[in-house]
């Protein structure tokens, strides 16, 4: 059985910050880290979407025909502005710091930097749905100001006690 999670990538940790300014993830086992602003460039064609862009890399595509420019965590509340686009985005930082692309279900310990209140009941059904669509195994979720474990003690018992709200296995 250990075998399998291996394979699946469950025993890889990361851990990040998404706020207004930056997504921040990085695998704790290869030290590969992903940070750039939350801003993603979509063309759309023939009814098609297609990200163009992501991050600094938006600036070179901004101004062309048929390219929209979305911020899916410019404000608090809601927790995200544009759903699809906020899991386009993660889904793209997770490929950028887990270069297996094969398999990828890990654990992430995630802060919402621009977050200081409690998380209404839509709020963490969202959540269950981003970790669920983006492959997340675990989700811990903390908010802005919460300490978060050191990286000895990522342990479920310990990130279960301390985070805000944690998301359920995927099947």
């Amino acid at each position: 059985m250990w075998l399998f999670h291996v394979l699946a990538g469950r025993n890889s940790i990361f851990t990040g910050t998404i706020g207004k300014d930056s997504i921040f993830l990085k695998n704790l086992s290869s030290g590969i880290a992903f940070n750039e602003p939350p801003v993603l460039a979509v063309e759309e064609i023939h009814g098609r979407k297609l990200v163009k862009a992501v991050g600094r890399d938006v600036g070179g595509v901004e101004g062309l025909p048929c390219v929209s420019i979305h911020r899916p965590f410019e404000s608090a509340e809601p927790l995200f502005a544009e759903y699809d686009v906020a899991v386009a985005l993660i889904q793209h930082a997770l490929r950028e710091v887990f270069k297996a692309r094969w398999a990828l279900s890990p654990k992430v310990v995630l802060q919402l930097a621009n977050r200081q209140t409690q998380l209404s009941d839509g709020e963490k059904k969202m959540l269950q749905s981003l970790a669920k669509d983006c492959g997340i195994a675990r989700l811990y979720v903390f908010l802005a100001g919460q300490c978060i474990p050191d990286v000895n003690e990522m342990r479920h018992a310990e990130l279960l006690q301390s985070a805000h709200f944690v998301t359920k296995f995927v099947p």
